[in-house]
């Protein structure tokens, strides 16, 4: 055993002495650990707070919840261990300090006695997994389409001592389809605050890898992620109508891909926030002009917004947005929303073709048989050879014919 301090991290800012020595494997980052200490202040030596005067042992989860010197001394520490640890302020509570009891700028000395620690996974969704170093509030949370960089590293065993693949400075946005990295990589970093570091353990096959992370002969294996920085997107509400617009053809076109993949839920999700976008810019417009007869005696910097008129463009992309929005619904079988959203483009432009024939469909899975009818008449009249409005006039014709048929047999049994 020594007597002497010990630079723990190499920088003078954590120093160690060991009073007792113990047995036994260090504690692994992310489990939890119960210890006994006394907090004193370096100079002067005034005691602040003792577990052993509460005579109740002291549980933490090494890697979270407490100050750094905490987190980086008891690592080092074997069952049994008693030490001090001396904790220069940034390892301990900074300038601010832990009014009253402790002033800011501060070293702290701490007796700790080190029972043992016990392996804690302790969240299951979206796979297992433990925080390794969580020192930031995990309230603020990347959402999802938040832009984050982060680290990621793939292990053969739950010490992290056989690296197998590792990958540093990756940025994603959350929750977008094409992604290469596995939707648990998407999930577990939702759940990770910038700076935070998480463990998963994850099992084959349920858990499906890159094939760079060469485990596929493993039954279990383990990836570490550190969430370097994260950046939410610019709300709606903060942009300017030109950072709006672009913002609808973003959508637009990220509709556009999802699509083509056949994600059809994720695609009407990317048109309907473009639609939001341009929506509220037209919203803009009716609140410009309907004033209720008020006048409007702000200044001209003040509704610099609303007084723009939309261009033939915004229009135009207005009524695709809907238009494709429609088509998803159909898609996922949501005809009335479908209806809803053809409709409001027809507004915009009375002939859009695609409208028009999604309204047809529409109405048609609906039983609006009549006015699917009247829908696919405006389509033909303005493509008469259109094959596709030729046959969806005869399949709407048909069970019109279908519906009389059964009206008219209904109608005889009840008389008869």
């Amino acid at each position: 055993m020594t007597t002497e301090w010990i630079d723990i991290c190499g920088d003078g800012g954590l120093l160690k002495k060991v009073i007792k020595e113990g047995l036994g494997d260090f504690p692994e980052k992310g489990s939890e650990v119960e210890v006994h200490y006394i907090g004193t202040l370096s100079e002067g030596g005034e005691k602040f707070d003792s577990s052993r005067d509460r005579n109740e042992t002291f549980k933490f989860d090494l890697g979270g919840g407490v100050i750094k010197g905490w987190n980086e001394g008891v690592a080092t520490m074997r069952p049994g261990e008693r030490c001090i640890l001396r904790c220069r302020s940034d390892y301990a509570y900074g300038d601010k300090g832990s009014p009253p009891n402790i002033p800011g700028g501060a070293t702290l000395d701490f007796d700790i006695e080190f029972f043992n620690s016990q392996e804690k996974w302790e969240h299951t969704w979206p796979v297992e997994h433990k925080f390794l170093d969580k020192p930031n509030s995990t309230y603020n949370l990347p959402k999802e389409e938040s832009i984050v960089t982060f680290n990621l590293e793939v292990f053969k065993d739950k010490k992290c001592s056989d690296s197998l693949f590792k990958e540093n400075d990756v940025t994603i946005e959350i929750g977008d389809a094409e992604d290469r990295h596995p939707k648990f990589v998407h999930d577990l970093i939702e759940r990770c605050a910038e700076g935070n570091t998480i463990l998963a353990k994850l099992d084959l096959p349920k858990f499906v890898p890159l094939p760079e992370w060469n485990v596929t002969e493993l039954n279990t294996y383990f990836i570490v992620i550190k969430t370097l920085n994260s950046k939410d997107a610019l709300a709606l509400w903060n942009m300017t109508l030109d950072q709006k617009r672009e913002e609808a053809v973003r959508r637009k076109d990220k509709g556009n891909e999802l699509f083509k993949l056949k994600n059809y839920k994720k695609a009407l999700k990317h048109y309907k926030k473009g639609i939001s976008a341009l929506d509220d810019f037209f919203k803009s417009i009716k609140s410009s002009n309907d004033k209720d007869g008020m006048l409007d005696d702000s200044t001209d910097s003040e509704n610099d917004d609303i007084k723009h008129e939309p261009t033939e463009n915004d229009e135009k992309l207005f009524v695709t947005l809907q238009s494709n929005a429609g088509m998803m619904c159909l898609k996922l079988k949501e005809n009335k929303n479908a209806l809803e959203h053809v409709s409001e483009g027809l507004k915009y432009d009375g002939n859009h073709m695609k409208c028009l024939t999604r309204k047809a469909q529409a109405e048609l899975k609906l039983g609006l048989l009549e006015e699917a009818e009247t829908t696919v008449d405006r389509c033909l009249a303005l493509e008469q050879d259109n094959n596709y409005c030729i046959l969806l006039k005869r399949n709407i014709q048909k069970q019109i014919r279908e519906y009389k048929r059964k009206q008219k047999a209904l109608a005889s049994k009840m008389f008869s």
